[in-house]
């Protein structure tokens, strides 16, 4: 049987009973399997072996991984998609009927917390978009709620809640 070098070269692979090499690989100084080819055969076998079950091991572990990474941003939809639904149901209430709060708008301390409160998860609403964005940047996130509604157009700047009531009443 002849060594590697031998056979990839197709020369003739000559080994003399004293020697652990052929001629062709002793004179080309390089090494030669031509005596240990069974040993070298079986490990190439158990090498291949060996790396396929680490694919297998891999492959499963990216499965798993990519099931969970599914199923938090399935979860992350539903959770956003409430949050939008309550958003938007809070504002409509609040535009449907502001006479219905009780307490006095300019007042702030009379206000139920329920009406102050949607600004600040405005706030923070958009921070969490703000950051989403920047983290998944290749991700095109429709915010599903009217950009009209978050500012008040006359404002020169804030929340949209923070200058609701400038209708001159």
């Amino acid at each position: 049987m002849p060594c590697t070098n031998c056979f990839r070269n197709r020369r003739s692979c000559v080994i003399d009973a004293s020697s652990v090499r052929c001629k062709e690989c002793i004179d080309r100084k390089v090494s030669c399997d031509g005596k240990d080819f069974a040993a070298a055969l079986v490990r190439s076998i158990e090498e291949t072996r060996r790396l396929a079950e680490e694919e297998e091991k891999l492959r499963a572990e990216l499965l798993a991984v990519n099931s969970r990474l599914l199923s938090i941003a399935s979860r992350k939809r539903v959770t956003r998609e409430r949050a939008d639904e309550l958003f938007r149901r809070g504002t409509l209430i609040v535009e449907s009927d502001p006479s219905s709060f009780a307490g006095n708008p300019d007042d702030p301390s009379t206000v139920p917390p329920s009406v102050s409160s949607p600004p600040n998860l405005l706030h923070q609403f958009s921070l969490d978009v703000a950051a989403d964005a920047a983290i998944d940047a290749a991700a095109a996130y429709a915010w599903p709620v009217d950009p009209a509604l978050l500012v008040d157009p006359g404002s020169v700047g804030g929340t949209a809640g923070a200058s609701q009531d400038n209708s001159g009443s």
